[in-house]
């Protein structure tokens, strides 16, 4: 299946709890499938997180996370992948008996320069640079 050229779909739904009134922590799993139709790649990454956010102000949070990725690097053998991160998100409350709010989350992977297969020489990391952006309903 190929929706275009590229084709990149990503499932990660979240669980956070309400730690403190300003301290939410959470987990999450990951599945991304990605394709590249002229290079012939088809694979998928899985995984899982585990993230911590703190509230500054009513509408601004602070965001550290640890995300573990199943890649696959040359000659199709797969390895894990750690990435801690570092960031923070601006929320617009909703006001939901399960989802409160919506955040607009921007994230740094603090080890993206440290991604590299041994032999391609590529990074192995799904995202396209150390600069990770989301939308998510927490």
């Amino acid at each position: 299946m190929s929706l275009g050229t590229v084709t990149n779909i990503n499932l990660s739904p979240m669980a956070g709890y309400e730690i403190t009134e300003k301290l939410v922590g959470g987990v999450g799993a990951t599945i991304m499938y990605f394709r590249y139709k002229y290079y012939d790649i088809n694979t998928a990454y899985y995984g899982g997180r585990a993230f911590l956010m703190y509230n500054v102000i009513p509408v601004v949070n602070i965001i550290g996370e640890f995300e573990a990725l199943n890649v696959e690097g040359s000659y199709q053998k797969r390895q894990w992948l750690g990435s801690p991160m570092l960031g923070a998100s601006y929320s617009q409350p909703i006001g939901g008996k399960f989802i409160k709010a919506v955040h607009l989350t921007a994230l740094y992977n603090l080890s993206y320069d440290s991604q590299i297969d041994k032999y391609s020489g590529q990074n192995l990391s799904p995202y396209g640079s150390p600069f990770v952006f989301r939308v998510t309903f927490l």
